[in-house]
């Protein structure tokens, strides 16, 4: 009798040992796969995916013109703004406009000169294989602007320079709506906007496959704003590119 007692306390030890084990290990594994799950997650961030390209270039062009209207007092003369060239990493876009003189009780003029932007890549530093997909993205500064602003966005030609900076683009690769609006970000087709950042990211797959074909045989964007948008310094510019991965099997 006395025997059988202890094997039974004996099977009893180990059954309660073997549980305690399952359970203790149990936790174990939990508390390490939530530390897992915590500490190795990705940190958020507003980056395009690829290989960033930064422009080669930002060229800034500028056409200045003379608006009359009637008036019964007298016409204010403003000293103009400097036409010194932007810094080099950056390139302006919007208007500035100024009091130009005239004649009292006649006509005043309102001088008004318009900026259009263009931004470039070294071809060396698009190389030769044709992205998947390609994204810009741009720094505006001030980002807040009329309501009715607009930034049309082209790609460059070889006589881009001799456009007009005042004349709307007949077909824009992608037309971006820089007036205030409700909230912080707003998303279109192909465009992000983010207005605490203050940056812009468009969608320019088409584009710049377009430069791999040399299609047309430059390398860039030109930006217009031809409606009511303020002066604004476009910065920051870079390209980022993604190429297809072939598996091999």
């Amino acid at each position: 009798m006395q025997h059988q007692r202890e094997r039974m306390w004996i099977r009893l030890s180990l059954v309660v040992s073997i549980l305690c084990g399952i359970v203790l290990g149990a936790c174990a594994l939990g508390s390490t796969s939530d530390g897992a799950s915590t500490s190795h997650l990705p940190a958020a961030s507003d980056t395009p995916q690829g290989t960033p390209v930064t422009s080669s270039a930002l060229q800034t062009m500028h056409h200045d013109f003379v608006m009359w209207q009637w008036t019964s007092g007298n016409c204010s003369t403003d000293t103009p703004p400097g036409d010194g060239a932007p810094l080099a990493d950056e390139a302006l876009l919007g208007q500035q406009t100024w009091g130009s003189g005239g004649k009292s009780g006649y006509e005043c003029g309102t001088t008004i000169r318009s900026f259009m932007a263009g931004v470039f890549f070294a071809p060396e530093r698009l190389g030769t294989l044709e992205p998947a997909r390609a994204t810009l993205q741009l720094h505006l500064d001030p980002l807040t602007q009329p309501n009715d602003c607009v930034m049309q966005m082209e790609v460059a030609t070889p006589t881009w320079e001799s456009e007009d900076p005042l004349q709307a683009v007949a077909t824009p690769y992608v037309i971006i709506p820089l007036g205030t609006t409700p909230g912080d970000q707003q998303s279109l087709q192909s465009v992000t906007i983010d207005r605490q950042t203050q940056t812009v990211t468009v969608d320019v797959t088409v584009a710049a496959q377009g430069w791999m074909e040399k299609q047309p045989s430059i390398d860039g964007l030109v930006f217009k704003t031809p409606y009511a948008c303020e002066l604004i310094h476009l910065t920051q510019v870079k390209l980022y590119l993604e190429h297809t991965v072939l598996s091999v099997a």
